[in-house]
């Protein structure tokens, strides 16, 4: 862990918010349905066969499976190399995980993703607090005018654009809990 990620850390660890500190019915109920909840997570999915290569620690895994499935995301997009300059992110796309460093192209992969999200698009960054471009990084993508709602974790970050936000939210939630 560098020394940045532990600073990080300990911020985290010290402002992040469990149920009781939320405020948000949609914020609260994937506290209490994904972070908190018991859903039982398929063994046999071929939806989920990607997960399977993915370089992420299993708690986070088992997390997006568990999104996944409560948003029921079908269309499912995962980067995991910030080379890829060409990336064409359809619009029906549910679910985009960006498993990937967040250097300059991988902003730019980021940025693409959040133009081509729909209302019902989940966007998940990975390792937002790793170094301290990232944390800069996930800092300006959550103050951009089309991301509604951010989800800091600190290994990932969620990101939801859904037109009933009225009002832009950040949270900062425990997890593991």
């Amino acid at each position: 862990m560098t020394p940045h990620a532990f600073s990080q850390y300990i911020k985290y660890r010290l402002v992040a918010k469990t149920r009781h500190g939320v405020h948000s019915p949609f914020v609260y109920d994937l506290i209490e349905n994904l972070l908190y909840g018991k859903i039982d997570i398929p063994t046999d999915n071929r939806k989920l066969s990607f997960l399977e290569e993915q370089v992420c620690p299993k708690l986070y895994k088992d997390l997006i499976i568990k999104i996944i499935n409560y948003y029921n995301c079908v269309n499912i997009l995962c980067i995991e190399q910030t080379g890829l300059q060409n990336i064409y992110i359809p619009p029906e796309t549910d679910m985009v995980w960006l498993n990937m460093p967040i250097n300059i192209t991988g902003e730019k992969i980021i940025n693409k993703a959040i133009t081509a999200a729909q209302d019902h698009t989940i966007i998940v960054i990975s390792n937002i607090h790793e170094a301290k471009l990232n944390t800069e990084k996930w800092n300006r993508v959550c103050a951009g005018s089309k991301v509604k709602l951010s989800i800091d974790l600190y290994k990932i970050g969620l990101l939801f654009f859904k037109e009933e936000f009225k009002v832009k939210q950040h949270f900062i939630l425990k997890y593991p809990l």
